[in-house]
């Protein structure tokens, strides 16, 4: 009876030592990863740069007999003059839609001065007739009482305006004195991607010779798998983007709507943005337009707006499941968690984190885990 009583107490015990040994690799782990995000952030994002151009380099390398070193500087060279190019055609295209807003500016404000005139004399001179008319039914001490109220309401609302502009104005001021170091920002992490891909198969091969063949195994697996779904993830978004982007410019140019690219481009661009979208963009135009007169253009901005809510909904979940391999319903828990987390930001750290973890799960991690903490009598 000893015995067992021993037996058991033994194999609890081995069993808990090694959960708390899983749990400190965890803890130890995710401690680690967050100092490294935290203050070596350009490396990573130099390693993330340098494995999407590592096969563009692996290409010219392998077929055009290049050294390794100077294709890596002829894909990044060619990378940031495509960069640099697409911004420049986009700012031209974007500085002459901005002339056109412009030339339209005085015109437009005036018609909004005019319609902000007709609803203060159609709708607030009434109510202010009626208020005076009321104030004066008061006695003295609600009288007092009253313009306490908006002397305070003054005062507020002055602060708040002070407020506002010394905080834009200490914002300006810090871009400004941040600048000089996000230079150099980008001066480390263009270097570090240049080094890293260089070196990128001695690194491989050091880390090889360094690992056991069943850890680098895994690492590989895990680190495959996770940019197959960062890779899917981006060719998903350049997808519903260039969709959002086309349809919308077919749509603005059936209506005649002038510099009708820089508009599709932009609003393509804020359609990336989770929780914003097209709305942002569309409905306070049609909002405008229908205030300004144009009801027509205001109903037709509306029904593209829908088209582009259902043609994103009918494409995005399927998108996104087959590129990074998550359900709709997952997605939407992850960043349902994420977003009550990490606030803002985790409506991407959500379900990046998740992809982790199914990375994770298809190289049999967490199976190796949990039989190294049962021992084989508890498969």
């Amino acid at each position: 009876m000893n015995d067992s009583h021993s037996f058991f107490l033994i194999k609890y015990l081995t069993i808990f030592l090694r959960f708390s040994f899983v749990l400190a690799i965890i803890i130890v782990f995710t401690a680690l990863s967050y100092y490294v995000l935290k203050y070596a952030y350009p490396f990573v994002i130099a390693l993330i740069l340098a494995i999407l151009i590592q096969p563009f380099v692996a290409w010219l390398e392998r077929h055009l007999r290049m050294p390794r070193a100077f294709a890596t500087l002829i894909v990044m060279m060619a990378g940031l003059a495509l960069m640099v190019g697409t911004i420049s055609l986009i700012s031209v295209e974007m500085i002459s839609g901005l002339s056109y807003l412009i030339d339209r500016l005085p015109v437009a404000m005036q018609s909004a001065i005019t319609l902000l005139n007709g609803f203060i004399t159609h709708h607030f001179f009434p109510i202010r007739e009626k208020m005076i008319d009321f104030f004066y039914t008061m006695n003295d001490s609600q009288k007092a009482a009253l313009l306490h109220h908006i002397e305070n309401v003054n005062h507020e609302m002055m602060a708040l305006i002070t407020t506002t502009g010394t905080n834009v104005l200490r914002q300006l001021m810090d871009m400004i004195l941040h600048l000089p170091n996000a230079i150099a920002l980008l001066i480390i992490i263009f270097m570090a991607t240049f080094f890293i891909c260089k070196d990128w198969h001695r690194i491989s091969n050091y880390l090889h010779r360094r690992l056991s063949t069943a850890i680098h195994s895994t690492l590989l697996q895990v680190f495959n798998d996770f940019k197959e779904a960062v890779l899917g993830y981006m060719r998903a978004q350049l997808a519903l983007m260039s969709v959002t982007c086309a349809v919308l410019m077919i749509c603005l140019s059936i209506l005649r709507v002038p510099h009708a690219f820089t508009v599709s481009l932009l609003t393509a661009g804020v359609d990336f943005l989770p929780y914003i979208g097209t709305g942002a963009v569309l409905l306070p135009w049609a909002t405008y337009a229908f205030l300004s007169g144009q009801a027509p253009l205001s109903f037709y901005l509306a029904v593209i707006y829908l088209l582009l809510v259902a043609i994103r909904q009918l494409l995005e979940p399927k998108l996104l499941a087959t590129s990074i391999g998550l359900n709709p319903l997952a997605a939407l828990v992850s960043v349902f968690v994420g977003f009550q987390i990490f606030g803002w930001a985790g409506i991407m750290i959500g379900p990046w984190l998740v992809v982790f973890l199914k990375s994770l799960s298809h190289a049999n991690v967490f199976k190796t885990a949990w039989t190294f903490i049962v021992g084989s009598s508890g498969k």
